[in-house]
């Protein structure tokens, strides 16, 4: 399982510094959508192809010698599609990109560093947030537990290079970061 570097793409959703409870009370883990653009081939070629190779690893060692017909849930989507957990379309950010869902447990909290120059430094955890440019450091396992197969993304790592308008979804994890929920109005908390 060798990691593979994106090119630049966009955080969405990014609890990157502290984990999220996953849905339906899933366990809490750190996790990002990630935005490819679509004229990254060489990122999604790579991908596909890690991918291809998780599939292989996953007939040897976890499905009996074949794939399953349908994946409970697959690591990239079509930004131009529906969600696949919802069948609502994907947002107006994701239009002309992958999507990547990629998390990692609580105890493989993910390295990030912010680019600066044409050195890696320590990124702050005030400096990371849904709307940034950046890269991920990633890995695809197969997986199967109490009957759902698939294949999952390793976020092992991620590389901030570069400021971009925050999405609408930073607003809610503010929030939290002061015990309370957020408005679905909510844009700005503007100078404290």
């Amino acid at each position: 399982m060798a990691n593979l570097c994106t090119g630049e793409g966009r955080f969405s959703y990014a609890f990157l510094t502290k984990p999220a409870e996953g849905m339906n009370g899933g366990a809490a883990k750190f996790r990002s959508k990630f935005l490819i653009p679509k004229e990254d081939t060489k990122t999604k070629t790579a991908i596909d192809n890690a991918i291809a190779e998780a599939i292989e690893r996953g007939k040897k060692d976890k499905w009996n010698g074949k794939a399953p017909k349908k994946f409970r849930n697959f690591p990239i989507q079509d930004g131009d599609g529906v969600r696949e957990f919802d069948g609502e379309p994907f947002g107006e950010e994701c239009h002309g990109h992958w999507v990547l869902s990629c998390s990692a447990n609580e105890e493989h909290k993910p390295v990030g560093y912010k680019q600066v120059g044409n050195k890696a430094v320590p990124v702050e955890p005030s400096e990371v947030y849904s709307g940034m440019y950046g890269k991920v450091l990633i890995s695809f396992y197969p997986y199967s537990a109490s009957g759902n197969n698939g294949i999952a993304c390793s976020l092992n790592g991620y590389l901030k290079t570069r400021d971009g308008d925050a999405f609408s979804d930073s607003a809610p994890a503010t929030a939290a970061d002061f015990g309370l929920e957020a408005d679905a109005d909510f844009e700005d908390l503007g100078d404290l």
